[in-house]
This record gives structure tokens, sequence and C-alpha cells, in this order.
């Protein structure tokens, strides 16, 4: 990996990583392939789900609500 990543793209790599490995690399008995040989659009995809989360997640606890939906 020559090129650095940033937060939001290793967030969403890990993110990718957990979703594979819970469904065993598999999806419509299709395997789900590596990060790097996804489409750049689904990458970033991945890393806007990231971003999102995290403010979401930041948001709440400011306002003292994480438990609440």
């Amino acid at each position: 990996m020559g090129e650095r990543m940033n937060n939001a793209e290793s967030m969403a790599r890990q993110g990718y990583q957990a979703y594979c490995e819970h469904m065993d690399w598999q999806e419509a008995d299709s395997p789900l392939p590596k990060w790097e040989e996804l489409p750049a659009k689904a990458r970033m995809a991945w890393q806007v789900v990231a971003v999102r989360i995290v403010n979401l997640t930041f948001h709440r606890l400011q306002h003292g609500v994480l438990g609440e939906p």
C-alpha cells in the first residue's frame, strides 16, 4: 500500500472487511471482492457511510443521546 490512506478510507475499509467477514465473503451466491477490487464508486460509498456513522455518533455523544435511535 504505497499511498497513504485518509481516516475515512481506513474506517470504510474496516467496515467493508467486517461486512465481508459477517457475510462469509459471499453475497447472492457470488464472492465479495477485496477492497482493492471494488469500483471507485463503491469504495467512495463505504467512505460516505463511515463518515456518516462517525458524525452521527459524535452528535449523539455531544447531546447525550447515544442510546436513542
